[in-house]
């Protein structure tokens, strides 16, 4: 038993003592490390990083491009292409276009204003005398600060300053009304209320000559000669003193300026005598010896009709006549227009009301003709009849079919023409650009591997690596 239990203490060794300098294990807890901020390095390199993911566009090596002297062909014609189309867009951008619609005009009555430019080679200020009425019943027999008068030599050069009317009255139709009209330049001296001007004998007995005119019209009455009237006359000698008045028989006329006027039908004219509105009925006094004289040749520099906006074109604009001498002494010039209101909207949507027109014409010839000489061809031609050939229209030269003059007769449209201009927007023409960068490319490559194709003969490229296997 002894041995046993000796046996059994040496299997326990006793417990050994740690090294004096060695110190004793100890367990620490140890603190978790907290990550440094992240400087701005880092973070550029994370958004490279990022961005690289998003990058839908492959990159090639320049090793392994391949360029051909098609491909360098086909870069030219792209960029040409794309040149062109780019310019055409820009032109498209930069310009404008218009449309136009057509409604009822809404508006009624109201004023309506009409320009006037109109030049007569053979008619002196002293006969030309624009004279306005319309269905209303309203006369203007001469326009005040609007219209002016030039006087013209025989080449058509102007002789001096303009001049205005001097009347500026526009004559309703009511009882009682006696308005002249028909003379212009500086208002004359009032004559004494028992003033009777001398006739120097061409006039009946007790009959008073007061103006030029009456002067005038009782020696053409008698058949004399009234060419130096302008001197011996006094009632001509006091008129003279104006412009107009100045003008001498041989001049032309200037007539430019606008009026406004009713905006219903009606006319502006310049006709043979003195007009004259009496109870609302406008008349034109004259004698039938100023017939011949009194050629209405004319050119019309411009009439239009309400404020001018862009691309308005005016028809009766650039238009002359000329009056042929040995088929008629004068005639009647008569053009009908139809005024169609009109609103223009321009790009930056500023309106604009006013008109556009078309116009026909027609001409009355008036007095006969002076006589030419028949030639052998003219007596042979069947369908020329004896008193034409000569020149003679009418069987009775004293008898005036027409009033001679120069007529624009107008008359209002029912409809409006709404005319607008559309440009294209920055937005669009950037979008526009776009699909033609990204058509012409797209193409290109597209034709690109056609023509590479058909080049290769439809072979694949063998790749560099198996070259070295």
């Amino acid at each position: 038993m002894a041995s046993n239990r000796e046996h059994h203490f040496s299997r326990f060794e006793p417990p050994r003592k740690p090294p004096k300098n060695k110190q004793p294990r100890t367990i620490m807890r140890q603190r978790k490390k907290v990550a440094a901020p992240p400087t701005n390095e880092s973070a550029t390199k994370t958004v490279r990083r990022q961005l690289k993911k998003l990058d839908i566009f492959d990159k090639v090596q320049t090793e392994d491009q391949i360029q051909t002297s098609h491909g360098g062909v086909q870069t030219l014609l792209t960029y040409i292409v794309m040149s062109i189309l780019f310019i055409s867009e820009l032109s498209a951008y930069l310009s404008t276009t218009t449309t136009e619609h057509v409604k009822v005009d809404p508006s009624a009555g109201g004023r309506l204003r009409i320009n006037v430019n109109i030049s007569f080679s053979s008619l002196n200020c002293r006969e030309v005398s624009l004279v306005a009425m319309d269905v209303a019943g309203e006369h203007q027999l001469g326009i005040d600060h609007t219209i002016h008068k030039h006087r013209l030599d025989n080449k058509g050069r102007t002789i001096g300053e303009r001049f205005k009317t001097s009347l500026g009255k526009a004559a309703h139709a009511r009882e009682n009304d006696d308005t002249w009209g028909g003379m212009d330049g500086k208002k004359l001296k009032p004559l004494p209320a028992n003033y009777c001007g001398s006739c120097y004998g061409a006039g009946n007995k007790g009959e008073c000559c007061n103006t030029c005119d009456e002067v005038r019209s009782a020696y053409e009455g008698k058949g004399w000669n009234v060419d130096k009237l302008d001197q011996t006359s006094e009632q001509c000698q006091r008129e003279n003193e104006g412009p107009a008045g100045a003008a001498k028989q041989g001049e032309g006329c200037n007539i430019e300026g606008f009026l406004n006027v009713n905006k219903v039908a009606g006319n502006i004219h310049v006709a043979l005598g003195k007009s004259k509105s009496v109870n609302g009925r406008l008349i034109h006094q004259f004698s039938p010896g100023q017939l011949k004289h009194f050629d209405t040749s004319h050119r019309i520099h411009m009439l239009s009709f309400g404020e001018p906006f862009p691309g308005q074109t005016n028809s009766l604009d650039g238009i002359k006549k000329q009056i042929d001498r040995h088929l008629s002494q004068t005639g009647v010039y008569q053009y009908y227009v139809k005024i169609i209101p009109t609103q223009f909207t321009n790009g930056r949507g500023t309106i604009t009301k006013s008109n556009q027109y078309s116009f026909t014409e027609k001409f009355v010839p008036v007095g006969e003709g002076i006589p030419e000489k028949v030639t052998t061809k003219a007596t042979d031609d069947k369908n020329i009849q004896p008193h034409l050939a000569q020149g003679h229209l009418h069987r009775h030269a004293s008898i005036i079919r027409a009033l001679p003059g120069v007529f624009f007769i107008y008359d209002m449209s029912p409809f409006m023409i709404l005319r607008t201009e559309e440009s294209v927007g920055l937005p669009h023409f950037l979008v526009r650009i776009c699909a033609v960068i990204g058509g012409v490319f797209t193409t290109s490559a597209i034709v690109s591997r056609f023509i590479s194709f058909v080049v290769t003969g439809g072979k694949k490229r063998e790749n560099p690596i198996n070259m070295f296997k």
